[in-house]
């Protein structure tokens, strides 16, 4: 399996210009088994943040 453990988003990072579902379109168009996303300023999916 290989995942690339090093990604962000347009969404919750300055340093991309990649939304998420177009990060993970790409990832499976490069043959990755998954994505890690991992933003600077934003913790989504947390209780009360996001």
């Amino acid at each position: 399996m290989e995942f690339d453990l090093h990604t962000h988003s347009s969404q919750g990072s300055a340093c991309s210009r990649m939304n998420i579902w177009d990060l993970i379109h790409e990832a499976c168009q490069k043959g990755l088994d998954g994505v890690c996303i991992t933003d600077h300023d934003y913790c989504l999916g947390s209780k009360g943040v996001g």
